[in-house]
């Protein structure tokens, strides 16, 4: 049985992916960001935070 990828990147791309790591798309290039949740106190929100990698 073929597992079925439910992501909308290609296989060469979710290889570079790791946790706490996510990809985007930006005109015809992807690219690799490291992600952290933080809390904004004073709302109690949750925000999330990237920074560019690659």
């Amino acid at each position: 049985m073929k597992k079925v990828n439910k992501s909308p990147h290609p296989e060469w791309a979710l290889k570079y992916r790791s946790p706490g790591t996510e990809l985007r798309y930006l005109k015809e290039h992807y690219y690799l960001y490291s992600v952290e949740a933080i809390t904004v106190s004073s709302e109690n929100l949750l925000a999330k935070v990237g920074i560019h990698i690659t």
